[in-house]
């Protein structure tokens, strides 16, 4: 099962989830799975110690003392697999507590994903008429194509040859709060047509105030790149920075033309 799989099955009792896209869902999964394994981790040791304390863990002492003697014996496969089907069974009443748990929690947790998105307005940019899917085969034929003279970095990990969905996957990484910007950087300076000034790198990031994207451009003379000045525009909707975007991908050389003056 692919995790777009897991993700959808995960979803399918949630409501409202259809508003959320696919992979700031795959986000939320993400959050919500580390919080179970967090939780039943603990519920296994708070287990394990209420069985240490119960008769000053006498009861830990028998079950080893049963598995110490159904251990001796011919070491054949089945006595073996037998041995390990009663360590199971040994183990499968302290399993049903954690997993029976973590299930419930699960669905709460991921009801309160989805509420907190739709609560705080950031679905705003879900809405149809912001929704770059709506671009029909336009945008699945532009979504395929791969940007190899560029990366892509949200600050934990670095893409190369990526798409426009991939673009997209970033973007509402940082809508949700799971990251907090992305970078875009080109393998080489890119010239603005106007001028002998340069861009190194575009920064997108979110602004919760005006629950929009805010895309940054670094400009610099090249012969001191340190000393960059960062040109932005802000309060934009999902497809406005996309659009923006692919603009800078394909055509890096106007800059210009994105709306920034230098």
């Amino acid at each position: 099962m692919t995790k777009e799989e897991r993700t959808q099955k995960w979803f399918v009792k949630i409501p409202q989830a259809e508003k959320i896209p696919l992979a700031s869902k795959i986000d939320m999964c993400k959050r919500v799975s580390q919080k179970m394994l967090v939780v039943f981790l603990l519920l296994l040791a708070g287990e394990g110690a209420l069985l240490y304390l119960t008769n000053q863990g006498g009861l830990i002492d028998s079950l080893a003392e049963v598995l110490n003697q159904a251990s001796q014996g011919a070491p054949t496969v089945n006595h073996y697999k037998g041995l390990a089907l009663l360590g199971i069974l040994f183990c499968l009443p302290g399993l049903v507590l954690p997993l029976a748990l973590i299930h419930l929690l699960k669905e709460k947790w991921l009801q309160a994903e989805v509420d907190k998105v739709l609560a705080d307005g950031t679905s705003s940019i879900f809405a149809p008429d912001y929704l770059v899917e709506d671009a029909g085969d336009d945008w699945h034929m532009m979504s395929e194509k791969l940007f190899s003279d560029w990366a892509l970095d949200n600050g934990e990990q670095e893409l190369r040859n990526f798409s426009l969905e991939d673009v997209k996957s970033q973007l509402l990484g940082v809508s949700m709060g799971s990251k907090d910007f992305v970078f875009l950087i080109p393998d080489q300076l890119i010239k603005l047509e106007q001028g002998h000034l340069v861009s190194d790198f575009v920064q997108v990031c979110y602004e919760e105030d005006t629950k929009g994207f805010c895309l940054d451009v670094s400009i610099a003379d090249p012969a001191s790149l340190n000393e960059n000045v960062i040109y932005g525009t802000t309060d934009l909707r999902l497809e406005k920075v996309l659009a923006m975007l692919q603009e800078l991908l394909e055509k890096g050389a106007r800059l210009y033309k994105l709306g920034y003056c230098c």
